[in-house]
């Protein structure tokens, strides 16, 4: 009985917690991104993330530090140094980098008003005229111009041109 009640509780708080991060957005002139009810800023704390996300799925450390945040089921990590998020990075399709989610974040990604998915291509992010100053490098990566203001994105393609994951950089 304890076993079914616990299972219970457990796919609750699965539920509650994606419905409350089912749909992301950037808006990457006031450098903000809101994950369903949650804004995230480069103000936004590690202790307001846990908070407001729960307990990461694992944390990676660099330098001995606890460094990247993530939290797989949700296709999101954190990059936190100083104490506070300094980039979030979304998963669409994993590449075994370690420091990322490894689950595909839910319903793809808007930025302003340009929607990500799984299924958008380097090609796609070239044309795009939503985003400012995309610069693509190849075909395995993309991104904006880092001295602009604004949120600086990084954008990871696979060698089928897949997108793998975006990086967006909080000012």
């Amino acid at each position: 009985m304890k076993k079914i009640i616990f299972s219970f509780l457990l796919l609750c708080s699965a539920a509650f917690l994606n419905a409350q991060t089912d749909s992301s957005s950037v808006n990457s002139k006031s450098s903000t991104i809101q994950i369903g009810a949650h804004t995230i800023t480069a103000k936004t704390t590690v202790e307001q993330l846990i908070k407001a996300l729960g307990t990461p799925s694992r944390i990676e450390k660099i330098a001995g530090k606890d460094r990247h945040y993530i939290y797989d089921a949700l296709g999101l990590a954190f990059d936190c140094r100083s104490g506070s998020v300094e980039a979030v990075t979304f998963t669409f399709h994993y590449d075994n980098d370690k420091k990322v989610a490894i689950d595909a974040v839910k319903n793809g990604l808007k930025i302003d008003n340009f929607t990500i998915s799984d299924a958008t291509t380097t090609d796609q992010i070239k044309a795009n005229t939503n985003i400012k100053n995309i610069m693509c490098l190849g075909e395995l990566m993309c991104m904006s111009d880092p001295s602009q203001p604004g949120a600086a994105l990084v954008i990871g393609y696979s060698k089928d041109k897949k997108i793998t994951q975006i990086s967006i950089g909080l000012k």
